[in-house]
């Protein structure tokens, strides 16, 4: 199934305050990135997830967030979904996680 175009753009859109975001196709979901590093997917059902490391996992356990597959990324819950502010924290959280 392939990402709507309209969650891809709602999604980078309110990412926006981070900075310059790019969506790429890959893989049949979608990679979302800053500075040339992967921070987020939107898998091909529609779901965002972060990446986390040992420097911010817990606090996206914390946040309720689940692991998304065997990859290192946690799914966005339904709270972060609905509130920029926190959508904006939980991906900047994995921007820093992309870039160590």
């Amino acid at each position: 199934m392939a990402v709507d175009d309209d969650f891809i753009a709602d999604i980078t859109g309110r990412l926006a305050p981070l900075g310059p975001i790019t969506a790429r196709r890959m893989f049949g979901g979608v990679g979302l990135f800053t500075e040339d590093r992967m921070f987020a997917k939107i898998s091909g059902g529609g779901v965002l997830a972060f990446k986390a490391d040992d420097g911010n996992r817990q606090g996206f356990i914390d946040a309720g967030m689940t692991r998304s597959g065997k990859m290192p990324y946690y799914e966005a819950s339904a709270e972060q979904l609905e509130d920029d502010a926190q959508l904006i924290e939980a991906a900047r959280s994995a921007v820093a996680a992309a870039l160590r």
